[in-house]
């Protein structure tokens, strides 16, 4: 998919994903984002564990939002208590970086 806002091709896994993306192309709050684009690690339940944030955000600077990593996935997949626990490290690391953590699901991508 290509965007106005980043000035080249963004990438996507999965139609949600590609969904989301175009919402925020299309959104006036965002002023630029990507896909994939910053690799981190954590130590997680004593391991040194990856993460790449599905997309990562800019907001328009009048709104006063922090940078945002934003996590796409199927609503049930966030019923899972292990999911639960991870985003919650990730939203805290976020935190402490200045950064928010969003996990976003069909119910918000398509409302």
């Amino acid at each position: 998919m290509y965007s106005f806002k980043c000035g080249r091709h963004v990438q996507w896994e999965y139609l949600f994903e590609k969904n989301a993306l175009m919402r925020m192309e299309m959104n006036w709050m965002f002023e630029w984002f990507a896909s994939q684009a910053i690799k981190n690690y954590f130590h997680y339940l004593d391991e040194l564990v990856g993460y790449t944030p599905d997309i990562y955000a800019i907001f328009r600077k009048r709104l006063m939002r922090p940078p945002t990593f934003i996590e796409i996935k199927p609503y049930y997949k966030t019923l899972d208590p292990e999911f639960q626990l991870r985003s919650e490290h990730i939203s805290n690391l976020c935190k402490a970086k200045g950064a928010d953590y969003i996990v976003m699901t069909e119910l918000e991508i398509f409302e």
